[in-house]
This record gives C-alpha cells, structure tokens and sequence, in this order.
C-alpha cells in the first residue's frame, strides 16, 4: 500500500477553478458598489455644502444689523467661502478625499463630481442654492448640464366590455349550529 499525503494535481485545479470562477464573478459586484458609494458621497457632500451655506448665511443675518441678501450673488460669495474654509466652521469639514470628490460653484450652481463615481450615465449631482430644490443629477461626458426628466406619458384606460350573459345568483340554505 502506498502512503498518499497531500492532495492530488486535480484537486488542486478544481480549487483554483472554482476560487476563479467566485473572483470573476465578486470583482465587477464590488467595483459597482465603490462607484456607487463614491456617488452617494458627492450627493452627500452637496447636502452637507448646502447646510454650510445655510448656517454662513444665517450667521451672517446674525451679525449685521439688516437684511442679508439672498440674491444669486450673495449666495455665490457664501458658497464660496465654505467651500474655501478648510476648519470647518461651517459644519462642512471639505470633500470626501477617498472619492476624489471635487465641488465647483458657478453663480450659486454647486456641481459635485467623484472621480470614483458611478459611469451608469451619471457624472455627478447640481444644486441651485439660491432657489433651492433638489439635486439634479449630471449626465456623464455631458456639458454639465443637469439631466432633464422625462415625461410621464398616461397610458390610456383598459376597456372592459360587460359579460354577454349574466348568471343568477344562487344562494345556499344556511342550516343553524347544532349544539354539541
């Protein structure tokens, strides 16, 4: 009888096979995943930079002795100086870095970008902070521009045609409960 230790060539490859088979499949499910945290960070860092401007504006009404402006230009300058303090005064502490995450303003227009972000059709997310509303999301290798939504178009109603022949109705005799 011979003395068999170890395992055999074949045992071996099937280990390998299978451990190639679970990596190809785990690896794009865990690369869409990073995008798609990277882009939930952008969102979430224009969330975060629209409650820093909130509370610059609001400190800034605070400690003037009239009206803050709201205009476009007001909120611009605002934005910009949250977006270059680097303490953190403000409550936004700065972009996420493990993302790349990389907001710009334009006239009180907030665009946030990952560069870990999802290519599922969306480059980023905008924000109009003067008007307010909700982030938009950015088309990938657009110009920038917000994605605009499509219409609901009504789907007309189901016809429903009558029965042609009408059953009657029958009814059973109900019989009391007999007492046990």
């Amino acid at each position: 009888m011979r003395n068999s230790k170890g395992f055999t060539l074949v045992e071996l490859m099937v280990v390998v096979a299978i451990i190639g088979i679970l990596t190809a499949v785990a690896i794009p499910y865990y690369n869409n995943y990073k995008r798609t945290a990277c882009d939930q960070a952008a969102l979430t860092d224009l969330y975060n930079v629209k409650a820093a401007v909130q509370k610059k504006l609001t400190d800034d009404l605070l400690s003037s002795t009239g009206v803050v402006a709201t205009d476009d230009a007001s909120v611009s300058k605002a934005v910009d100086a949250v977006l270059a303090d680097t303490t953190g005064k403000y409550g936004f502490p700065g972009a996420t870095a493990k993302c790349g995450v990389t907001l710009t303003n334009s006239n009180g227009v907030v665009t946030a970008t990952a560069a870990g972000g999802t290519d599922q059709g969306i480059r980023g997310w905008t924000l109009n902070m003067a008007g307010g509303g909700e982030p938009a999301p950015v088309a990938s290798g657009g110009s920038g521009k917000p994605i605009e939504p499509k219409p609901i178009e009504p789907k007309p109603p189901i016809a429903i045609e009558p029965p042609s022949v009408l059953r009657p109705q029958v009814t059973l005799p109900v019989e009391p409960a007999q007492p046990y």
